[in-house]
């Protein structure tokens, strides 16, 4: 004889509640039977009944020491186990896989596609360490374009000491604009190849080299070629500094660091009137070269120690376009050749004609390579990007 008792389930809220019969035997060790589903009855759980709906078991069921259990994200034969199911590799955050699946306790896991340091640090404006970032690269824009126009007020006591035509003064101008327009856009290569705190590292290393060198030159020539290599350590702070500020902060916080950066360049070249015109009235214009040394070196050094580190996602490096590095620095050296003499020289000039077509020319053949090599050194697809081209003419222009 067998007694049937009603078991109404509670499933999940917004679900069905169904109803089981569960048959027990007149022997006592038969156990619990497969249970059937019962016919819902006038005054069952899909009523509001809560008399019926209570569960009272008076069969012998079996205890629940012999039932077997598995473990919460286990893989069990036939069954699925609580858990989103995620694909192998991922780690839960007690450190320990569980092949195939994800614990309850993982619903934070995350992939191990690179490592721990693939990503440089995401960094906010608020923090004293967001704030040295931008001092650093923002006092690289500022020295920068100081040296830029420090020596025009100086330009008189250099002819001075140095006994050398009016007309050669330009030089002394132009040479350190020329590869500083030339080289920026090959120094952007290297910091994309090389690591944008390295290349910003060395860049400011190599102008305060020669800019020590320029404080104590000792002819017009030694001069000229210094403030030419200077321009080129400057160059290779530029690029180096938007793609740290760009990586290291995010959303708003990245506008208003552009922002700011853009600023000190705009700042830097109308101090560098005030600071070269008093300088040498007061010390000599040797002493321009000599005391901006004390600021550029600290950035390099407090650089190296501050600037978030650079991406690593693969061993493998980008190959160099040399066609396109040659072509490309050429050109906008020429180009800014033509823009700083132009008007010095007058417009009209025979050399000064073919100069800007030699370097428009050369332009065009770089835009034609660019197309075809597998790395180009400016992807012609940043143009499309709205704020590229202003940032990059604001860049040159300076």
């Amino acid at each position: 004889m067998s007694t049937q008792t009603t078991i109404e389930l509670g499933y999940a809220p917004g679900q069905r509640r169904r109803s089981f019969v569960v048959t027990e035997d007149s022997q006592p060790n038969a156990g619990v039977q497969p249970p059937t589903p019962a016919s819902i009855a006038a005054r069952s759980s899909y009523f509001p009944d809560f008399q019926k709906k209570q569960v009272n078991f008076q069969t012998n069921l079996p205890r629940s020491e012999s039932l077997s259990f598995f473990p919460a994200g286990a893989q069990t034969p036939g069954a699925s186990t609580p858990g989103n199911e995620t694909p192998r590799g991922w780690m839960s955050p007690t450190g320990t896989a569980t092949p195939g699946w994800a614990t309850p306790r993982s619903t934070s896991a995350r992939p191990l596609i690179f490592s721990e340091d693939a990503y440089p640090d995401i960094g906010s404006i608020r923090t004293w360490k967001g704030t040295l970032v931008l001092v650093v690269t923002c006092g690289a824009q500022l020295m920068d374009n100081i040296f830029m126009t420090a020596v025009n007020l100086s330009l008189p006591k250099v002819q001075k000491d140095f006994d050398v035509p009016s007309a050669q003064l330009q030089w002394l101008l132009s040479a350190y604009t020329l590869t500083f327009g030339g080289f920026l856009l090959f120094s952007g290569v290297l910091a994309d190849r090389y690591g944008r705190r390295n290349i910003f590292v060395i860049g400011m290393l190599w102008l305060s080299i020669w800019t020590l060198a320029n404080g104590f030159s000792q002819s017009f020539i030694q001069t000229s070629i210094f403030r030419a290599l200077q321009g080129i350590g400057a160059a290779m702070t530029v690029p180096s500094s938007i793609g740290i500020i760009t990586s290291h902060f995010v959303s708003s916080e990245r506008v208003v660091a552009l922002t700011m950066f853009g600023a000190s360049g705009a700042v830097g070249f109308s101090a560098g009137l005030l600071f070269g015109g008093f300088i040498t009235e007061a010390l000599g214009w040797r002493y321009i070269f000599r005391i901006a040394v004390a600021v550029t070196a600290p950035l390099a050094i407090t650089g190296w120690f501050i600037l978030p580190k650079d991406r690593k996602e693969g061993s493998s490096k980008p190959s160099l376009d040399i066609p396109g590095a040659a072509l490309s620095t050429s050109a906008l050296i020429l180009l800014s050749f033509v823009l700083s003499s132009g008007g010095e020289y007058g417009w009209n000039k025979g050399y000064i004609i073919a100069i800007l077509i030699i370097s428009v020319a050369m332009l065009a053949v770089f835009v034609y390579i660019e197309k075809k090599v597998k790395n180009p050194i400016m992807p012609l697809s940043l143009w499309k990007i709205k704020s590229f081209a202003p940032l990059w003419i604001t860049g040159f222009g300076e």
